[in-house]
């Protein structure tokens, strides 16, 4: 691990340069738009003020384990401190805390949030990862050090889209030290198959799955309903996303348009109620600018087994660390409360009426709100704490408290042998 005394964190600028911007212009003139397109008026260009909004906040530089990390890091002047590492998503970045940062930091009744805001590696202006093995596990190993280094020797997390599942590796990897979880997109994925312990598991998460109709009402089961059109309909990109968006322009707009509509709360009448079209060319220039979507792209491959030559890795198994779940109704991937239970240590559970897959940028205050509830309200840091100290000496737990479906599922199982045995 990096010492503090090896790690240079230096100041960091956001460059800006005229000539992005012309080349952009160049490009877009030269650009076969298809003549259905509604989005020619992004010819105008883009203003210089849409980067310079991601200036407003203290950037920094750092190499963790030989990886160049870019990270926002804001202080508050609250007495009562929680020092909390946010992180992003794809096709986001860490402008999309940019409203949401100014009110974790504030002093609201003593309290406020010390936020550590990273670029993913090959993200924005983090590093490109120069060799192969970045993934979840990697970032969340990188991501710990960080902290570490920066004097954080223990510390809470949130997390959409991939900062869920990284959050989510650092609950299993690093639970002595990253000692709460909010997070509001998060995957529920049961351990292989290794002894008694991961069978017992997976039966128990098998048959969660199997009795969740049961247990849920008829908006839950419509919110699975759409996660599995998600996951048969709405995957492809995982696996065609391609080094062409980085020499069109137009192409990288078109590309990442779709995203924010298709995933935010928007509507076809209202395509950026959710989502502000500056909000979204922000993003469109800082991968364009610092030629980063295609290493973006890379943690796909590295985590999603998208190609066979690579596992699946992801975080399986129970999560021991305390954990909230906000839920927004247009996210992708959604996952019924009984079922979170099996995975996580569940504290808290809201259901919002408005927003989608990134509430950072379409309900700030929302998530602001709902992140100061679980660490100031719902628990304590000083509690989180206690309960991780206890995790240092005793371990993690490793399965899911006891309920009524496991009385079920292990009385299907008893039933299952003797029936077999007798026979």
């Amino acid at each position: 691990m990096t010492s503090r005394s090896e790690m240079s964190v230096q100041p960091f600028s956001i460059p800006y340069d005229p000539c992005d911007v012309e080349d952009v212009m160049r490009r877009l003139e030269c650009s076969r738009l298809s003549p259905s397109s509604p989005y020619r008026e992004w010819n105008a260009g883009t203003p210089r003020e849409l980067l310079e909004e991601a200036i407003n906040f203290n950037n920094y530089k750092c190499k963790v384990k030989g990886t160049e990390i870019h990270f926002i890091h804001e202080r508050t002047s609250a007495e009562e401190r929680v020092p909390l590492l946010l992180i992003h998503g794809w096709p986001g970045s860490v402008f999309e805390f940019n409203q949401l940062i100014p009110l974790l930091t504030k002093d609201q009744n003593g309290k406020g949030f010390e936020v550590v805001a990273p670029s993913l590696p090959g993200y924005a202006w983090s590093g490109k990862p120069d060799k192969e093995g970045m993934d979840v596990f990697a970032i969340a190993d990188l991501f710990d050090t960080l902290m570490q280094n920066l004097g954080y020797s223990q510390y809470v997390v949130q997390g959409g889209d991939w900062g869920g599942i990284i959050a989510r590796a650092l609950g299993r990897k690093h639970h002595t030290s990253c000692v709460g979880l909010h997070v509001n997109f998060l995957v529920c994925t049961p351990p292989p198959v290794t002894g008694i312990g991961s069978l017992w598991f997976n039966i128990r998460y098998i048959s969660t799955l199997l009795l969740a109709p049961l247990l849920m009402n008829r908006k839950d089961a419509q919110k699975v309903s759409d996660t599995k059109s998600f996951l048969r309909e709405g995957t492809g990109y995982q696996w065609i996303q391609g080094h062409g968006l980085n020499d069109s322009p137009a192409g990288l707009l078109s590309w990442l348009l779709e995203k924010f509509y298709s995933w935010s709360d928007s509507m076809p009448n209202d395509p950026f109620r959710s989502v502000s079209l500056d909000d979204i060319l922000t993003h469109v220039m800082i991968y364009w600018t610092t030629q980063t979507i295609s290493s973006s792209m890379n943690l796909y491959y590295e985590s999603l087994a998208v190609m066979r030559t690579k596992p699946l890795a992801l975080s399986s198994g129970y999560i021991d660390v305390p954990t909230a779940v906000a839920e927004f109704p247009r996210e992708i991937i959604q996952t019924p409360k009984c079922v979170v239970r099996r995975c996580y240590n569940l504290q808290e559970y809201t259901v919002y009426h408005h927003g989608g897959h990134f509430p950072a940028l379409e309900q700030p205050q929302l998530l602001a709100e709902d992140i100061r509830r679980f660490y100031f309200n719902r628990t304590t840091f000083k509690n989180l704490l206690r309960l991780a100290e206890k995790r240092s000496r005793v371990g993690s737990r490793v399965l899911p408290p006891m309920d009524m479906i496991d009385l079920f599922s292990l009385s299907a199982v008893v039933v299952f042998i003797l029936y077999f045995c007798i026979g």
